[in-house]
């Protein structure tokens, strides 16, 4: 299985990454779960420390439900980056991934350098992310 990103979409993501570092930065992916077509970033909302931890806001995620519910696009997954780290789930990241089928992407940034890596959430073990290939798609 594979996702497939919208054209510009990775180093959309990617800049904003370079942009937060050192912190982590995060946000919403829409399309379909084989195809996103967009994002919306979110500022990182975290209590803890920023530059090791993310959160998507609230009423970011509330509003993005209800345009969706509207007929909008539909949110297919998260993304957020890894300053200083490995573009895998951290164990934060697995017991955050409670939503079946949902693509998380995952962009480690060292030296001014990205890597994107993808994964999916199971359908039936929360918690479980298994890595997809990101089809047609390069990183920095």
């Amino acid at each position: 299985m594979s996702v497939k990103l919208a054209p510009g979409l990775l180093e959309a993501l990617e800049t904003l990454a370079l942009q937060a570092a050192p912190h982590e930065a995060c946000a919403m992916l829409m399309g379909a779960p084989d195809h996103v077509v967009g994002h919306v970033p979110s500022p990182n909302v975290t209590e803890g420390d920023p530059a090791r931890h993310f959160e998507i806001d609230p009423a970011l995620l509330l509003r993005l439900h209800r345009e969706a519910r509207e007929g909008g696009p539909a949110i297919v997954g998260v993304w957020h980056s890894h300053p200083g780290g490995r573009p895998e789930p951290s164990d934060e990241d697995r017991a955050r991934s409670v939503e079946p089928s949902w693509v998380w992407l995952i962009t480690a940034v060292q030296g001014g350098r990205c890597e994107t890596r993808c994964w999916r959430a199971s359908e039936h073990q929360p918690g479980d992310l298994v890595e997809v290939r990101l089809a047609g798609n390069a990183t920095k």
